[in-house]
């Protein structure tokens, strides 16, 4: 929208904006908004070509290095002796397993927005096999994949709406309400919170999505965020992320809660923390000047 459509309109002699004022500025200006088939229509058709085999190809790769990357840490940790020089070995141990963390997280990440758009139908121009990788994908990381489907797509219809978005819609303060503490020290523990149970705490009371559907969970169909017709995807969303937990917690009774906490949960906290700050800034510093 062009920054001038914000601008206050020009005042009449007495002082106040009449109605004809307003109309007539919004009909100068109507021509330049952007329509969706306008921007289509300025984009080349190749551009909306899909290839399987590019996504199939780049979808190979990020599954080849999770497996690679977990394999290279037992490997080095293994390697690693007791000490090298003066260097105890747990603190390169710790090094290492830092380092994994980081890099695996972007990998989770990585697949993580790609089945995201196979939730927007980018992946391939089959619907099906784009619902069939993305609810697989979304569902080992964590993610009910129909059940945020159908509120990610709310969050498109309402981007930057100030009470009825659905990814941090800011509080609507009164004269009544208090501004939440600006300290250094707050700001670090709401930073951590939100990198630490951000995701998962919207996800089940979707805190940073439109006020009046607070309390509304991705895990069960309810009335705030789905209809009934919905309901099916909603519980079959919920039941494959109820499968990766089950498969964790099996995983952990084979191999050790501690391998999988290292090679597998740890990197999907890490992940997760990408996923809020990613939306936070992508969403969050252009609300103000457009609503």
């Amino acid at each position: 929208m062009p920054s001038n459509l914000c601008n206050v309109p020009p005042k009449a002699q007495n002082g106040k904006t009449t109605y004809k004022q307003l109309a007539s500025r919004k009909s100068q200006h109507q021509h330049l908004e952007p329509t969706i088939s306008g921007l289509r229509n300025a984009i080349p058709s190749d551009y909306f070509q899909h290839s399987y085999f590019l996504s199939f190809y780049y979808l190979s790769i990020d599954l080849l290095l999770v497996p690679l990357s977990g394999y290279l840490l037992w490997y080095l940790l293994a390697c690693i002796p007791t000490t090298l020089g003066n260097v105890p070995y747990y603190t390169l141990h710790t090094i290492l397993v830092a380092l994994y963390w980081f890099y695996q997280g972007l990998n989770f990440t990585a697949l993580w927005v790609l089945a995201h758009e196979c939730g927007h139908g980018g992946f391939t121009n089959n619907k099906y096999i784009n619902d069939s990788l993305g609810f697989v994908i979304h569902s080992a990381l964590g993610c009910p994949y129909f059940s945020w489907q159908i509120s990610h797509a709310h969050h498109h219809k309402r981007t930057n709406h100030i009470s009825d978005g659905e990814s941090w819609v800011p509080n609507i303060l009164d004269k009544k309400s208090k501004l939440p503490s600006s300290s250094l020290f707050a700001g670090l523990v709401r930073v951590v919170v939100v990198w630490l149970l951000g995701w998962y705490i919207y996800l089940m009371t979707n805190i940073t999505g439109a006020k009046k559907n607070l309390g509304g969970s991705h895990f069960w169909p309810n009335q705030k965020l789905y209809t009934s017709e919905q309901t099916i995807k909603v519980l079959v969303s919920t039941l494959g992320v109820g499968t990766m937990v089950l498969t964790a917690i099996y995983m952990s009774c084979l191999v050790g809660v501690q391998t999988v906490c290292v090679y597998f949960v740890l990197p999907l906290w890490v992940c997760n923390s990408y996923l809020v700050s990613i939306t936070f800034f992508t969403t969050y510093p252009c609300r103000c000047s457009t609503f």
